[in-house]
């Protein structure tokens, strides 16, 4: 039982274990379950970036209802979003750098990286360099109280992400890899266009303040310093 009432901020970081615990891989595993359907029934598989479940969150920008919610908590609530999407981006890059030893490439992926002898792997490392830099401008603007400017490395819309995880899966197909590329790169691609929260989203009363406008990528997980430290 709760001695004291929960904060804004408590319901984020409740919301956001679900994310890591359970959302995270179940609805990779549910989405290929349509896909089997989809394709048993009518021999066409979904689309690489095709995001057929979406989620919406007034958590942290329900103005509206909870005084407590103020632009500032839309602001940390936002950025806690980044640090923890950061995070599971970075553990599932890791695992692809492990996975994709491959030495075969397109020319349009060898135009990216030369003749790096593990060309997915090259790529790779420059997706991780930026996904940990992103984390760091979180967090530091978490710390700092206030939006950082952002470094040129910082990832700041999903297309970012989503296009050399792309162009790792097209360079697999061609080159005979499909089956590879079916697996956990697949099931980690963002959708095509970022992860937009749902209109009406964040919600606030008529003439009031707008929320923070840099949403980004705003799915993920919890258990993390930033988000305990953050009260």
């Amino acid at each position: 039982m709760r001695h004291q009432r929960p904060t804004p901020l408590d319901e984020v970081r409740s919301g956001l274990v679900v994310f890591e615990q359970s959302l995270w891989d179940a609805l990779p595993r549910y989405v290929r379950s349509v896909n089997r359907a989809l394709h048993a029934a009518t021999g066409r598989s979904l689309g690489l970036e095709t995001g057929p479940v979406r989620f919406g969150s007034w958590m942290g920008g329900d103005r509206d209802g909870n005084p407590n919610v103020t632009p500032e908590i839309t602001r940390q609530t936002c950025m806690i979003m980044r640090w923890v999407a950061a995070q599971l981006y970075l553990r599932e890059v890791d695992a692809l750098r492990e996975e994709l030893s491959m030495t075969s490439a397109t020319p349009e992926l060898r135009s990216r990286v030369g003749e790096a002898r593990e060309p997915y792997r090259k790529l790779l490392r420059e997706v991780k360099s930026r996904l940990v830099a992103t984390r760091a401008w979180a967090e530091a603007s978490l710390d700092a109280e206030a939006d950082l400017p952002p470094t040129p490395e910082v990832y700041l819309d999903c297309e970012s992400l989503a296009e050399p995880l792309r162009l790792c899966h097209e360079s697999l197909v061609a080159t005979g890899d499909a089956l590879i590329a079916a697996g956990r790169l697949r099931r980690r691609a963002p959708p095509r266009g970022g992860l937009r929260p749902r209109p009406g989203a964040a919600r606030r009363p008529a003439g009031g303040e707008a929320p923070c406008r840099r949403a980004g990528c705003d799915h993920a997980g919890a258990r993390s310093r930033v988000i305990r430290r953050v009260d």
